[in-house]
């Protein structure tokens, strides 16, 4: 995870290849949308020495949003807790790719309506 910033051409080169390149390069994607101090926070959470926080951060989100008709805890933890997950667990790496790539778009198009198109030159 400690590679360079990927972009979205990168991501869509990806395509179908190889799972755990197809997850890092959306991971990456995500990482350079959020701003700055929790993308360095989240980075310095995903080096390879802090590995045994993954796991169990990753079933308490999971845990967290199966109850998440509760006060304080909200069903948006269920898929953080998988992405946390997919990365200490392979397998779940192939289809947690495109559920974050899906994601992206969606939300790409979502805050992209109501805005006026971009002007090409003066006009």
């Amino acid at each position: 995870m400690g590679a360079p910033e990927a972009n979205a051409s990168e991501v869509d080169a990806i395509g179908a290849g190889n799972a755990d390149a197809r997850f890092d390069a959306v991971v990456r994607e995500l990482l350079q949308r959020m701003p700055d101090p929790v993308a360095r926070r989240i980075r310095s959470l995903l080096q390879p020495k802090r590995r045994w926080i993954w796991l169990p951060a990753g079933l308490l989100l999971i845990a967290g949003g199966l109850l998440g008709f509760l006060p304080v805890l909200g069903f948006w933890m269920a898929p953080v807790g998988c992405v946390v997950l997919a990365c200490d667990v392979p397998p779940l790496k192939r289809y947690m790719a495109p559920a974050l790539e899906w994601g992206l778009r969606k939300w790409d198009a979502w805050r992209s309506r109501g805005r006026p198109p971009e002007r090409v030159g003066n006009e």
